[in-house]
């Protein structure tokens, strides 16, 4: 969703996002949120999203 996003800076200009993440590099963080959200019945993955969707913000940049 975030490489779609296009951002209009000061000038006018149109500049694209570009998130640098993939499923396969966090599969470690994937499989962690699971246990955790499974061990809570389902509460960890109300925080998971949060996490998720803070990681992606921080790992992209506006080309």
């Amino acid at each position: 969703m975030i490489n779609r996003t296009s951002v209009v800076d000061e000038a006018g200009v149109e500049r694209k996002m570009v998130c640098d993440i993939n499923i396969f590099s966090n599969i470690g963080h994937i499989i962690l949120w699971m246990l955790i959200s499974l061990v809570t019945l389902g509460l960890g993955y109300i925080f998971y999203v949060y996490r998720v969707w803070n990681y992606a913000l921080n790992n992209s940049r506006v080309k």
